[in-house]
């Protein structure tokens, strides 16, 4: 059956990728998902262009046990060095045919108030949309909830909002009971 051995084909490759990717950070649980190949590049702002960016290789969104929970890390196929991207709520992701754009701090600025604009061409526009809509997913999910110290100080500033919740629910109690 070739449909289970390329099923097959598929685990093992994920499977030494996990294995390649843990020797370089040991706190990685899963892949989520990946892109067999992408280039990267960098917008410099003061020119108004996109550079390209030494960096080309397979690109792994990645699952954590340890902060931050979610990575983005490309294996570079042009040097020993491998480019890693925090996935939290604060990152940041656009889709702007042909490249996935996304905003990272500058680890080079000790401050991390420097931001780095990266293009990720793809040359598979389906990997490119379901990493994007990973990522949308990811950076949502991490979204803090408001703490119930903020929804209980909203809610004791706005009296009338509680005595209207207060009509609705009796307003609701007496059409049942009718």
């Amino acid at each position: 059956n070739i449909m289970s051995r390329k099923g097959n084909t598929q685990m093992s490759r994920d499977a030494a990728s996990l294995t390649t990717l843990q020797r370089v950070d040991s706190s990685i649980v899963e892949i989520l998902s990946s892109a067999n190949q992408v280039s990267m590049y960098i917008f410099d702002e003061q020119q108004h262009l996109w550079k390209r960016h030494k960096l080309e290789g397979p690109l792994f969104v990645l699952k954590r046990n340890d902060f931050p929970r979610f990575r983005m890390m490309i294996l570079n196929r042009d040097s020993p060095t491998n480019e890693v991207y925090d996935i939290t709520e604060d990152f940041h992701v656009e889709l702007i045919d042909p490249y996935l754009i996304f905003r990272s701090p500058d680890t080079k600025d000790p401050s991390h108030r420097q931001v780095i604009i990266y293009g990720v061409w793809f040359p598979d526009a389906a990997e490119r949309q379901t990493i994007f809509n990973l990522l949308g997913r990811l950076t949502k999910a991490q979204a803090a909830p408001p703490s119930i110290g903020s929804v209980m100080t909203s809610a004791s500033n706005h009296p009338q909002s509680i005595q209207r919740e207060q009509q609705h629910q009796q307003q609701q109690q007496q059409q049942h009971q009718q």
